[in-house]
């Protein structure tokens, strides 16, 4: 679980980076890639946070 999580946190700064990118070219392109990206990235961020609370139902 830390190395997925660990890679999520990165992810999950790197959106938030691109976030700011996408609010501050105010693109339409921009905002669909980033919906995209957006999708994968918390996508991403589900296994450590399942794998995270699988032992609180077991």
């Amino acid at each position: 679980m830390a190395v997925t999580g660990a890679a999520a946190l990165l992810l999950m700064a790197a959106h938030l980076t691109w976030a700011v990118v996408v609010l501050v070219r105010d693109r339409a392109v921009d905002r669909q890639r980033f919906h995209a990206l957006s999708l994968g990235v918390w996508l991403v961020w589900l296994v450590p946070y399942v794998t995270g609370m699988t032992p609180a139902f077991g």
